[in-house]
């Protein structure tokens, strides 16, 4: 393993973005991620295929072999189509590994607990901002999502919320008046 000087100077660029489904997360993470060299995205729902350039593996053990070759500077665009903690766990883990890279994980709350973050995703929030990890985080349901997440973020973005629980949950998070949450439409944020 080779070894990976961190930069503790580095600022957290962790970004939280919650909504029902067709609010719009996923459109707003393809514009801020269009121009990434190092990308690696957790694509449960096959909806990144439309980034340019960007490689579909479908099995874990192609993703850690993708990543291994692409070394030091060299870019990739991968993303991992498959669901379940595993899968979401080895994302994790390469992105840590990889550094200085740009890392998608789409709906947390499928594959993250409230109480506690999986090992690899808890170390990649808390840690990857001295190894050059940009996050990118959606959830439709924050209520159900783990707070590690929510408390690492360095923005929170949120959109239409359809469930009382989760419209708390960002209400909290955000310190803003629940009517605030409540009144966002289709595409507001």
């Amino acid at each position: 393993m080779a070894f990976v000087r961190i930069d503790t100077k580095r600022q957290a660029d962790i970004n939280y973005i919650v909504g029902s489904t067709g609010a719009g997360k996923s459109h707003y993470i393809k514009a801020k991620i269009a121009e990434e060299k190092r990308l690696i995205v957790f694509d449960p729902d096959d909806e990144y295929g439309d980034i340019p350039g960007i490689v579909t593996v479908n099995r874990g053990a192609d993703l850690t072999a993708a990543i291994k070759a692409a070394k030091g500077g060299q870019g990739l665009k991968i993303r991992l189509v498959r669901n379940g903690v595993d899968a979401f766990e080895l994302c994790n883990a390469l992105a840590f590994g990889w550094t200085n890279c740009t890392y998608v994980a789409e709906e947390i709350a499928d594959v993250t607990r409230v109480g506690k973050a999986p090992p690899y995703w808890g170390q990649t929030l808390r840690r990857g901002r001295k190894r050059g990890i940009r996050i990118f985080i959606t959830t439709q349901r924050p209520a159900e999502a783990d707070k590690t997440a929510f408390t690492q973020a360095s923005m929170i973005r949120t959109g239409l919320l359809g469930n009382f629980a989760d419209q708390q949950a960002m209400s909290r998070s955000l310190d803003l008046p629940i009517d605030l949450i409540r009144k966002l439409g289709p595409l507001d944020f």
